[in-house]
């Protein structure tokens, strides 16, 4: 073989070298890919802080809240993410400690307790009575990247209020908050916190406004 030739080889190879290299770095810089390390979780625990007072307001009644549901592609730990639409992906690294739904019903509960507005909040099932059924569902939780230099978590949750006693809805609302993000995924969990508790905050008022509209007062029972 020549020395053309092998010199010619040589730069080959280094090119090719190059181009590997630098695809596999193209792939570490995806949200969803990490550097196979353990899984990192992170919890959905929202601050409650601004959820409204009502003390007494409906203390006649009691709630009951069942598990909130969830829309495809949600009804799992793994966390969503959305860089080319609509495809959804998930973090390969980072996951919840439980789906969105079941994280969140403690606090949506809590947020109907700390209003102090009712005389009881349970969670579903419960063989106590209830006045007021809440059903939400998940519709969306994900964390959506413009060019990699910037990201939004965005979180929708359906809400419907139902009168246990005669199955009528008081009340359907589509609650949805978008906070802006770090554009990694302890960025989206932390905003996705931020997120939870400007829709449980909605979520509260939702249910305070409907029974206020509907005009149910505590002077007797629903039934």
């Amino acid at each position: 073989m020549s020395g053309s030739s092998i010199l010619s080889r040589i730069v080959v190879d280094r090119l090719l070298v190059g181009l590997l290299l630098l695809i596999m770095g193209g792939c570490t810089a995806l949200p969803g890919r990490g550097d196979g390390g353990d899984l990192v979780t992170f919890t959905l625990e929202p601050s409650l802080e601004a959820i409204p007072q009502a003390a007494g307001r409906y203390s006649c009644l009691t709630v009951i809240v069942p598990p909130p549901r969830s829309a495809p592609g949600y009804a799992t730990a793994r966390m969503a993410y959305v860089q080319n639409p609509p495809r959804l992906d998930y973090f390969a690294e980072h996951q919840w400690a439980d789906t969105p739904s079941r994280m969140l019903l403690d606090s949506i509960v809590g947020a109907l307790l700390r209003s102090r507005a009712f005389g009881a909040v349970l969670i579903a099932p419960s063989p106590a009575e209830a006045d007021l059924r809440l059903d939400t569902r998940v519709v969306q939780l994900r964390q959506l990247f413009d060019n990699g230099a910037a990201s939004n978590v965005e979180l929708v949750l359906e809400a419907n209020l139902v009168n246990v006693d005669s199955g009528a809805l008081l009340g359907q609302r589509l609650l949805r908050a978008t906070v802006p993000a770090a554009p990694d995924p302890r960025g989206g969990a932390v905003a996705a916190n931020r997120a939870a508790g400007e829709v449980l905050d909605d979520l509260t008022r939702f249910v305070l406004q409907r029974l206020d509209q509907a005009g149910i007062r505590c002077r007797m029972r629903m039934r």
